[in-house]
């Protein structure tokens, strides 16, 4: 249960696609005139790597 734990843990906090999912990046998305698609340009192949990172790092980490 514990590698499952971390799974949802780490899918929760390492969202980077979208401007409302952590305070920073509110903070930052007004006066740095963002628009929307530049969190989905950077933040989609950040997440993929971390996706990429966490399935491989969680079963080594914690196995099941």
């Amino acid at each position: 249960p514990r590698g499952f734990v971390m799974a949802v843990a780490l899918g929760g906090t390492l969202a980077f696609a979208n401007p409302t999912t952590y305070q920073t990046h509110l903070i930052v998305y007004g006066p740095g005139a963002y628009q929307f698609k530049d969190f989905v340009r950077v933040g989609l192949p950040l997440n993929a790597l971390f996706f990429v990172v966490a399935m491989v790092g969680i079963p080594w980490a914690w196995p099941f």
